[in-house]
């Protein structure tokens, strides 16, 4: 008799969440960091667009020059490229003047706003006032993990009757945790799917904790989660980068395309002046390098045998050449025949048995990994 095993690891998941990325209005409100210019703007949304990011916040507005400033900014790339997608962040004690009210209205296409309280108990007129223009708004609920259900409750019945279209929870500090995320998410959700509402989540890095609260967050009904390149902001977001990969292990699109996220992170460290650093997963310099022998000899062995895509999973859960990259196998003291053969191949140096073994005994009395041009003195040294 044939015994059906039930698998109690399946998981349906929930649909691919839409992405908010804050990264221009995070650095727009960063005092130590250089505003982007609306060039820069429009080659990052261009890049954006093509890995599939949905909404750009393009700026955070608390007074009236910054509205000002807005309403140039709008008016340069509005002519460059759609309004399609574009989130502008208004605080409640800021003025909307009828001035920015018409450039909204003169787009000509669906702008959101993303209005953030300052008060316990805010005035939501201008909501509504956004609302009857046809502006899609989203109103921010701080600390929502704070709030009891009772208040948070009326918080989103009062964002209904005031017309506003999207719902965004926040967490702060690192909470809550996992097991809260499900809990606030699956009653908000059931608040909001009632009242056809969309749903927003937003953290800080608190305790390094954004990616994996996102992630939760969308498990647990979020329609879409606010990230920002390599977490970037005054109090950090999830970051954007990782998010997509991550998204992409769990819910594999194979016809997406996502050779360009490697060049949309090297866009933000030249335009933006921001950095991933060495150790940073995935997109960091120590990022699918290797100068160990047992871990070169396997990536070699696999392209030897025409297996590119085995060399990409010999050592790593992701494939660089999903993301653009490559696998780098460099030289160093605890490398092998197999580090050195790869590497005096790859520069097209000519090379025998008795050479290989006369530069592995150098290198192995260097203390660190050495540099292409360090190697390449070596071997001249060595080959004369």
């Amino acid at each position: 008799m044939t015994l059906q095993w039930h698998n109690w690891n399946a998981q349906e998941l929930p649909p691919r969440p839409q992405l908010l990325d804050a990264t221009l209005s995070e650095l727009a409100a960063d005092p130590h960091m250089p505003s982007p210019t609306w060039e820069q703007a429009l080659a990052w949304i261009k890049l954006g667009r093509e890995i599939g990011i949905h909404h750009f916040e393009l700026m955070t507005l608390n007074s009236l020059t910054e509205v000002e400033s807005c309403c140039r900014w709008l008016d340069a790339i509005a002519a460059q490229a759609p309004a399609e997608g574009w989130v502008l962040s208004l605080r409640e004690r800021c003025p909307w003047p009828e001035r920015l009210m018409h450039r909204v209205q003169r787009l000509g296409q669906p702008l959101e706003v993303r209005w953030i309280p300052d008060s316990p108990d805010p005035d939501l007129t201008s909501c509504r006032r956004l609302a009857d223009l046809g502006v899609a708004v989203s109103l921010v609920i701080p600390d929502a993990h704070q709030l009891d259900p009772i208040r948070l409750n009326r918080w989103v019945m009062r964002a209904r009757h005031a017309g506003v279209a999207i719902v965004e929870i926040t967490g702060r500090g690192g909470a809550p945790w996992r097991s809260g995320i499900q809990a606030l998410l699956q009653f908000v959700k059931g608040i909001v799917v009632h009242e056809r509402l969309r749903l927003t989540w937003s953290s800080d890095h608190g305790f390094g904790l954004a990616l994996s609260q996102a992630l939760e967050a969308w498990h647990s009904g979020a329609d879409r989660l606010r990230c920002s390149l390599f977490g970037c902001g005054v109090q950090g977001n999830a970051p954007l980068e990782l998010l997509l990969v991550n998204l992409d292990l769990e819910f594999p699109e194979p016809d997406k395309d996502l050779t360009c996220l490697a060049e949309l992170c090297r866009f933000g460290e030249e335009e933006f002046d921001l950095e991933a650093g060495n150790e940073y997963p995935v997109f960091g310099r120590d990022a699918f390098r290797t100068a160990t022998g047992v871990h070169a000899a396997a990536i070699v062995k696999a392209l030897a045998a025409g297996q590119r895509e085995l060399a990409d999973l010999v050592y790593s859960s992701v494939r660089a050449s999903r993301l653009g990259l490559a696998q780098r196998i460099e030289v160093g003291p605890m490398s092998g025949k197999a580090n050195l053969k790869f590497w005096l191949d790859g520069q097209g140096l000519p090379h025998d048995a008795k050479l290989m073994e006369s530069m592995l005994l150098e290198v192995k009395q260097r203390a660190h990994v050495l540099t292409d041009l360090e190697l390449i003195d070596l071997y001249h040294s060595l080959a004369a």
